[in-house]
């Protein structure tokens, strides 16, 4: 049986892989409250729709 997971939320190293930028500029842009995020006490989790407005929002700064 061959199931596919849909994962609610990113891990930030994750949600960099999958945005094609590096850990440490959405480590900026949470600490710019420009990435919503979730705390669970050391851990930070991107919801899915966030990650989603991320990679559609023009007015996010790029990486260069």
């Amino acid at each position: 049986m061959s199931q596919t997971i849909q994962k609610d939320y990113l891990s930030l190293t994750e949600m960099a892989e999958h945005l094609g930028l590096s850990r440490r500029t959405l480590e900026r842009y949470v600490k710019q409250h420009l990435v919503e995020v979730i705390r669970l006490g050391r851990t930070i989790r991107v919801p899915m729709y966030e990650v989603e407005r991320i990679a559609t929002d023009s007015m996010m700064p790029k990486e260069k």
